[in-house]
């Protein structure tokens, strides 16, 4: 017998209570499992090349810096990298 997507929200809203999925994801998740889907993982993405550290970048930024100690991550961006918008993490080194 197959269950409806009502019936499996409400059984999770008893279950988890408002933390469990609401009727609209859950009809969402079946149509995709009907899809293919085999799975609720996200897929592997490939990742980007790290090429923003490479020596010639590097000594480009310690350049600008020099130049005017007030330029913005974005400026730097801009002018080296042909970007318009940057998003920028924090990472700490250990020596």
């Amino acid at each position: 017998s197959v269950v409806s997507g009502s019936d499996i929200a409400r059984h999770l809203q008893t279950v988890y209570g408002n933390s469990g999925l609401g009727q609209t994801t859950v009809s969402k998740l079946i149509g995709h499992f009907r899809e293919g889907w085999k799975s609720l993982e996200d897929d592997q993405r490939p990742r980007q090349p790290v090429t923003a550290s490479s020596a010639e970048n590097v000594a480009a930024v310690e350049d600008m810096v020099m130049e005017d100690h007030r330029v913005t991550v974005q400026e730097i961006v801009t002018e080296l990298m042909n970007l318009r918008s940057v998003s920028t993490t924090r990472s700490s080194s250990k020596s």
